[in-house]
């Protein structure tokens, strides 16, 4: 502590000296932050995914696009099934601070593409239909509290312009996978402690929930977490498949009651 006073007059003493070291650590920290959003925005939903969908960029960064002709000769490549592209956009709400990855898109591919991302078809219909129209994620609309038909301004980065572009919030989507809820997983450890003997036996394997669709009606079940890649592998959106489950009991939520149904195997229809 003896030594303060004397770090404190040695950084006053060149304050241009000690006001560039500050203002180039902030800047390296403000661009960390700034490329960890972007890799979370790629890599959402990849946990799910599987190791099936590669995103290439260009060599000189993430907002220089690619060629268009590219798309055309990577479609083109053994192996490849099909090809979307995006371009990163870069838009700051209200501060700086609130900043989330934005990426304008082919619609149609996308979805092809990442089919884990689940939008009514109502939404997704009048997303079509409006140029200004966005997909937020449902985290993202309550984060800031947004709706659909809600108008969103977002302050475009300096080479667009820098001014305010404003967009109409038209769909929300949701994984098709989420992690266990608390209510659940305690009903899930009670009953692993009854019949197994021990709790871990069940609620270390499952801790996810998968949405499944039944005559239109959509329906969480408790999914063994080890198996979704698999699972995603074999059964693909809009595929039929038989499950076995086991039926656990049910959560309360208020006046509502929920079975808690675990998937303890699947097949394809034979």
């Amino acid at each position: 502590m003896k030594y303060l006073p004397l770090l404190f007059a040695n950084l006053k003493r060149k304050k241009i000296r000690t006001t560039l070291t500050i203002g180039s650590f902030a800047v390296a920290m403000f661009l960390f932050g700034l490329l960890a959003a972007v890799r979370a925005g790629f890599r959402q939903g990849v946990e799910v995914a599987g190791a099936d969908r590669l995103v290439v960029v260009g060599r000189t960064g993430l907002i220089q696009p690619l060629p268009l002709p590219y798309m055309e000769r990577i479609r083109r490549l053994p192996g490849v099934k099909d090809v979307a592209h995006v371009t990163w956009f870069g838009g700051v709400y209200q501060d700086p601070k609130n900043f989330f990855a934005q990426f304008v898109i082919e619609p149609e591919d996308w979805r092809r593409l990442y089919p884990e991302y689940a939008v009514p078809d109502a939404q997704w219909q009048d997303f079509l239909a409006d140029r200004q129209g966005v997909v937020i994620g449902q985290k993202l609309a309550q984060r800031f509290g947004w709706k659909i038909g809600d108008r969103v301004p977002l302050k475009a980065p300096g080479y667009l312009g820098g001014t305010a572009w404003e967009f109409n919030v038209r769909a929300v989507y949701r994984g098709r996978v989420r992690q266990l809820p608390a209510t659940k997983a305690e009903v899930l450890k009670h009953w692993s402690r009854l019949y197994a003997g021990a709790p871990e036996h069940y609620t270390r394997p499952y801790r996810s929930e998968l949405l499944f669709n039944e005559d239109g009606v959509g329906y969480w079940l408790v999914f063994r977490t080890d198996s979704l890649p698999q699972f995603k592998r074999e059964i693909r959106k809009g595929m039929a498949v038989d499950l076995f489950l086991i039926r656990l009991g049910a959560t309360n939520e208020g006046a509502k009651s929920e079975p808690l149904l675990l998937v303890e195997s699947y097949q394809k229809p034979q």
